[in-house]
């Protein structure tokens, strides 16, 4: 996907995340990142700011402002009041529109504790939100402790599932953006909310040939045990390999529920797992996401915001 994320916690994602986001998963102290697994992977950077506010912000579209995608729960932006969906206008009363998406985040972040007030637009009203910056560590105690009620741990930095072994966070860090040939679901699910889904994108890779597990959000996959980076040997006993991107669209969503099954070779451990099709529409509520104009997007996001995806999109079809 896009690097649509600042990474205000003074984190560095591996190359490959760059390329797959919206995410579940790339939440790293608050921060999301790609969204390259089942959960928001990111690596920690070894030159990290030590003081952070616990947010995360996304941009999809660089003309339109970017926004507040995810809090640390009781770490300093949530207990501030900063909420997800929020547009952020300015900090300290600068004005951020003009700014590439890394600047932002450096003026949120710093190396000394104090105070930062971030200018925001929720529900078409403008209000400013002090935060009091806290220490990284202290944050990323906080987002360890609600991990951990959601199945989830830090590992090398990297937020996954509970069970994933350190030889998996191996293989997220030194994957190859160069054998990504295609990708089934970028978005992590069908653009058709109708249509039934497992909340997970597909890569299909070269050297060697391959389709593996990409993106993945809370759903029925990332329920029944399906990781990022798992090698997709058939799909209801059918081989994926040789399959177009719209073939394997087919295999992997329905009209309607049911059960697809999943043979998968997850570093050479075969596994056997099963979930059942969820509506999308359904997961996206879930999730508290929507789809407009190709974006995936926070569903508190206000109708202005709403708007300018839906301008950009236009600009671009008269291009």
């Amino acid at each position: 996907m896009r690097l649509w994320c600042v990474l205000e916690n003074g984190l560095a994602a591996p190359p490959v995340l760059r390329q797959n986001l919206p995410m579940r998963i790339s939440r790293v102290l608050g921060v999301t990142l790609l969204v390259v697994g089942i959960f928001d992977l990111a690596a920690f950077s070894q030159t990290a700011p030590v003081y952070v506010i616990g947010a995360t912000f996304e941009r999809p579209v660089a003309t339109c402002p970017c926004f507040v995608s995810e809090v640390v729960p009781n770490g300093p932006a949530d207990l501030a009041g900063l909420k997800p969906g929020d547009q952020l206008i300015s900090i300290n009363d600068g004005n951020v529109g003009p700014l590439e998406i890394v600047e932002v985040a450096k003026l949120i972040r710093s190396e000394t504790p104090g105070d930062v007030a971030l200018t925001i637009r929720r529900n078409e009203r403008l209000r400013v939100i002090t935060v009091s910056r806290e220490n990284r560590a202290t944050v990323v105690q906080k987002q360890a402790v609600s991990l951990a009620r959601t199945g989830e741990k830090f590992l090398d930095g990297i937020i996954v599932p509970v069970d994933t072994t350190e030889d998996e966070v191996r293989h997220m860090q030194t994957f190859e953006d160069g054998r990504l040939v295609a990708r089934v679901f970028p978005l992590h699910y069908p653009t058709d909310p109708e249509l039934y889904s497992g909340a997970f994108e597909v890569f299909l890779l070269r050297a060697p040939t391959q389709v593996a597990v990409g993106g993945i959000e809370d759903g029925p996959a990332a329920l029944a045990g399906v990781h990022w980076g798992d090698v997709i040997i058939a799909i209801d006993g059918v081989s994926p390999n040789g399959k177009s991107v719209s073939e394997l669209a087919t295999l992997l969503s329905g009209q309607g529920s049911r059960t697809v099954h999943l043979k998968l070779d997850r570093l050479g451990s075969i596994r056997d797992i099963e979930y059942v099709l969820i509506r999308t529409a359904y997961l996206l509520k879930q999730n508290r996401k929507q789809i407009v104009n190709g974006s995936i997007i926070p569903d508190s996001l206000d109708e202005s915001y709403l708007q300018c995806l839906r301008s950009n999109k236009r600009a671009e079809n008269n291009e």
